[in-house]
């Protein structure tokens, strides 16, 4: 008892009667916490930036509803629960009623988003929805990756040369064109002319020039020009004739202007570089001379010309002669060059209507105009043909008129 005494009274907070008292202060506290009204209190998830922030009013929450909530996952979206009063008596029966529409919102709220799946919600948090609607899928939806697309600007580039003849086509190209993009042209104050690759001729001499524009969804977004020069073609003046004075059938070949090169393809296999030059052909025909003029420029230009050949003698078509007279002037008819020629020939001449009227093979005895029953033919044309053998062995047909004077 005297030790006892003489040691230091007890604090009444380390008393048994203090402690004892504590603990049923703190069961009831915790009843009276548990049966407080939870639907005047708002639940705000804000979950943005993989965080979830969790609102709650004086009274708080349990405490498994607030390790549900700082648990949950990322969502894109805000969800906001709301409960209503809820009397701090309510019995059991009544509560399940309030947990079972709560589920409901629950399930509606997750449809009407249509963005919220179960991975997006601790499975614990939301096994009450999943058993009332086991539609639910279980698993995150897929995005579908889509192709990837170059969306960045091209500049308008293209390349043309600095100097292009006249009438030679322009190739004008894109550089690394883009399907996403509209590509147009522009020469001088011309048209527009739609797409990557386009070909206009270059018909104005002197300083041209070209513009690419490249633009989307109406908007232009980069131009480029590019200028050159268009050079003067030279001209079609070359001239064709037949040399009248020859027996055969010579042409002229000539050149006007001495200071552009030419080069002849007569047609009939043979060819000539030369500014003038005669030409003849061996037999009938129609050919066709091709013939390209280069200028000191560089520029040339090519040209045709169709060439009706009777033959390979120059003999003339049409003649006059009059037999009624019987003067010895002009009295009968055969071509003259057959009196030079000294070849094989038949002549034969023909009325309108196709008749045979007179034929011979001889220089020395010509129509004298007379018809087959001795009369003198009357006045009017007649026909005339005359086949022979050249002096290069090739057989040659010849037809003119000769015509009766006298009327």
């Amino acid at each position: 008892e005297k030790f006892n005494q003489a040691q230091a009274p007890t604090p009444f907070y380390k008393s048994k009667w203090f402690i004892g008292g504590a603990a049923l202060i703190a069961i009831i506290a915790t009843v009276t916490l548990y049966n407080v009204d939870f639907d005047s209190t708002k639940t705000k998830l804000n979950i943005d930036n993989n965080e979830v922030q969790l609102a709650k009013n004086t009274n708080g929450f349990k405490p498994e509803e607030t390790e549900s909530l700082s648990k949950a996952p990322e969502v894109s979206e805000i969800l906001v629960i709301e409960r209503k009063n809820e009397p701090t008596n309510l019995n059991s029966n009544y509560k399940e009623e309030i947990k079972k529409e709560e589920s409901k919102e629950d399930i509606n709220l997750i449809k009407d988003e249509g963005k919220i799946t179960t991975s997006d919600i601790n499975l614990a948090s939301i096994g009450n929805i999943q058993k009332e609607n086991p539609s639910l899928p279980l698993e995150p939806k897929k995005e579908e990756q889509k192709p990837k697309v170059d969306l960045t600007p091209p500049s308008a580039s293209f390349f043309i040369e600095k100097t292009i003849c006249e009438g030679n086509e322009i190739n004008l190209i894109a550089d690394n064109a883009n399907d996403n993009y509209y590509y147009s042209w522009k020469l001088n104050d011309g048209e527009i002319l739609p797409g990557k690759i386009v070909s206009i001729t270059a018909t104005t001499i002197g300083e041209n020039l070209a513009t690419l524009f490249i633009s989307q969804n109406g908007l232009q977004i980069d131009k480029k020009k590019s200028s050159f020069i268009v050079i003067e073609t030279p001209r079609n003046n070359a001239k064709i004739e037949l040399n009248q004075a020859s027996l055969i059938n010579e042409l002229e070949f000539d050149l006007d202007d001495a200071s552009n090169q030419i080069v002849w393809n007569f047609g009939d296999g043979t060819t000539s570089s030369e500014s003038q030059v005669n030409h003849t052909y061996k037999k009938a025909g129609k050919y066709k001379c091709e013939y390209t003029i280069t200028a000191i420029n560089g520029c040339s230009a090519s040209f045709e010309r169709n060439i009706n050949v009777k033959g390979y003698y120059n003999l003339r078509t049409d003649y006059g002669f009059s037999p009624g007279k019987r003067d010895n002037l002009n009295d009968v008819f055969i071509p003259v060059e057959l009196k030079e020629l000294n070849v094989p020939f038949e002549l034969s001449i023909y009325a309108r209507n196709g008749q045979l009227i007179y034929s011979t093979t001889s220089i020395d005895k010509p129509w004298d105009g007379r018809m087959k029953d001795g009369s003198t033919c009357p006045f009017g044309s007649y026909i005339w043909s005359l086949t022979l053998t050249n002096e290069l062995g090739i057989e040659d047909g010849y037809k003119g008129t000769v015509t009766n004077v006298n009327n």
